[in-house]
């Protein structure tokens, strides 16, 4: 007889009991490289990330961050485009860049019995970078093609506005325009290159498989590179955000709003960071949130609507993001507002507080599960100069976060004078 799935009765929860972080090896380099290695993982596979202060709050001028690292394996001296990216493949190995409001970097990931033959080949790329003139016109024209197509979108016109607004001319608000791909040249690429790629500051981190073999090789690539100077530490920035709170930009034809909601706050070193994030999660934050419920579920304007917040290095702040049929634009914002209210006029029941709470303790195992996760994990604490440990701390001022305390915040951080909205779309 085949036994049936029952489906009516949940499975019995239980405690995810203590959670064990592996043990971080730091090694501050003669150079001024940080050499950091996580060892976990059962595969022979390690991951390294270069991470550089070099992200878009370090530019002069906009798109510079994001050019120059795209740029960082188009050539040297000695190899060309096509060359790295033969002799990588060759060692079944991956590099990428990337690059965010306050760091760029490049990542490896390779078997550990060919990091020998690679690491001199990413020592190249990263100290060697010649952006040729003809692969730069390249890069500049595609990215200027899809630069213009995004802004035939809603929800990246909103994005964008929503930045702009929030932050003002904090680099943090500064976006790109049409414009801006004209001033663009390899000249101003390089110094940016010169300046901000720099070995002293840089932070590698190793992830994996990794032995002290492992570290005492990358240490020996890239310690022996004289990198006297550090890239120049900049001023800190006052955020102003825009004095009116609601905008509202017209888009012909538009068959949806695309909407953002949200205001300026704090890093993840503040004391209020877990309550809050505890409360924009039960805002809308997971699959089965308020939002979530009211405006898909039972009012059907929207596929997805969501709630965050998002940890800077100098800053930080809240968004609600969603896009609705036309026609149901002022409709999902009165229900947004709606409720917002309730959370500052009810406490959450313990029953929806402990939903969350546990959706959340699982959401944390999974962002932690496995050597590359937890490197990713580490460089965004490293960013606000704490290390894994602060995800413990983090998670334990999360589970000892009250209803009452989550109606305080609700009343200091969502005033109705306090949110910015913005709305792309048709008019009315």
């Amino acid at each position: 007889m085949i036994d049936v799935l029952d489906r009516k009765t949940p499975p019995e929860s239980g405690d995810f009991g203590v959670v064990q972080l592996p043990e971080v090896t730091t090694l501050p380099l003669a150079n001024g490289v940080t050499l950091v290695g996580i060892n976990a993982g059962t595969q022979e596979v390690v991951r390294i990330e270069w991470v550089f202060d070099a992200g878009t709050y370090t530019q002069e001028q906009p798109l510079v961050s994001f050019i120059c690292n795209q740029m960082l394996n188009e050539g040297t001296s000695k190899l060309s485009a096509l060359q790295i990216a033969e002799r990588v493949d060759y060692y079944g190995a991956f590099l990428q860049t990337d690059f965010d409001k306050d760091s760029a970097s490049i990542v490896l990931y390779s078997m550990k019995k060919h990091l020998e033959h690679v690491l001199p080949l990413v020592k190249e790329v990263l100290l060697d970078s010649v952006f040729p003139e003809k692969e730069l016109e390249v890069l500049l024209a595609n990215a200027q093609r899809k630069f213009a197509l995004n802004m035939e979108k809603g929800g990246y016109r909103a994005r964008k506005r929503f930045t702009e607004v929030l932050f003002g001319s904090h680099p943090y608000g500064i976006t790109s325009n049409a414009a801006d791909y004209d001033n663009i040249t390899r000249e101003v690429i390089q110094r940016f290159y010169k300046a901000r790629y720099t070995l002293n500051g840089c932070t590698i981190i190793v992830a994996g498989r990794v032995d002290d073999a492992v570290l005492q090789l990358v240490q020996k690539t890239f310690e022996t590179v004289d990198a006297p100077l550090a890239p120049p530490v900049l001023k800190e920035n006052n955020i102003e955000p825009h004095p009116t709170l609601k905008h509202f930009l017209p888009k012909a034809d538009a068959l949806q709003s695309a909407i953002r909601i949200g205001r300026p706050l704090f890093t993840r070193s503040d004391p209020d960071f877990p309550g809050m994030v505890l409360l924009t999660t039960v805002l809308g934050g997971y699959f089965g949130s308020r939002l979530m419920a009211n405006i898909r579920e039972d009012k059907g304007y929207t596929y997805g609507v969501g709630a965050a917040m998002v940890s800077l290095k100098h800053a930080g702040f809240m968004v609600i993001s969603t896009e609705v049929k036309g026609d149901a634009s002022e409709d999902a914002l009165h229900e947004i507002y709606k409720e917002i209210a309730l959370l500052r006029s009810k406490r959450v029941s313990e029953e929806e507080l402990m939903l969350v709470k546990n959706y959340m303790r699982g959401s944390f195992l999974k962002n932690m599960d496995g050597p590359f996760a937890l490197a990713e994990r580490y460089r965004d604490a490293n960013l606000s100069g704490n290390d894994l440990g602060y995800y413990l701390t983090y998670m334990e001022a999360l589970q000892n976060t009250t209803s009452s305390q989550l109606l305080e915040l609700a009343n200091k951080y969502l005033t109705p004078e306090s949110l910015y909205e913005v709305v792309v779309g048709a008019e009315k």
